[in-house]
């Protein structure tokens, strides 16, 4: 059983949601899924299909579709793809959910014996994505668009001419 209060205080905003967080959603049947590193605002993700992920502020509107070209790494579970330092071609696909704000977060500067105090809040722009895909070109598992087809033999019918 999770405990939906973790959930909810982790994405206040998302909880009971089509956007809900599951913690253990990266995981299949004890084997990792397929997950990719990506890099946004100057940090790095590790990402799974699925997954919600609040990362800096995007110019995009809720509903949107959000396409991350520099990924770092992508593993399938059994391979895994490393950029160097990026990944030719990749690219993770995600919707955006809502645009947010931070927890306020308060500065406060004090120099003794002086009456100097400075008192400063900052609230940090968020966006919250949720990852729909990630696209490899020419790997069958990621769902990549060159990936070959699979080819299936035509069976000839039978007569019927008895």
């Amino acid at each position: 059983m999770v405990d939906t209060a973790l959930d909810e205080a982790k994405h206040p905003v998302t909880a009971g949601s089509a956007f809900a967080y599951n913690p253990f959603q990266s995981r299949c049947n004890g084997l990792l899924a397929m997950h990719a590193v990506i890099r946004t605002g100057g940090k790095q993700y590790r990402v799974t299909p699925g997954d919600v992920v609040t990362v800096e502020r995007l110019a995009d509107d809720a509903g949107a579709t959000v396409t991350f070209d520099e990924v770092l790494m992508v593993s399938d579970g059994e391979q895994s793809l490393v950029g160097t330092p990026l990944l030719e071609n990749a690219s993770v696909t995600a919707t955006v959910a809502e645009q947010m704000r931070a927890p306020r977060v308060i500065v406060f500067k004090k120099k003794r014996r002086k009456n100097h105090r400075k008192r400063n809040g900052h609230r940090q722009q968020l966006t919250v994505v949720r990852i729909t895909d990630i696209n490899i070109p020419g790997h069958p598992v990621a769902g990549g668009s060159d990936a070959e087809p699979t080819a299936t033999e035509a069976v000839p019918a039978a007569d019927s001419t008895s």
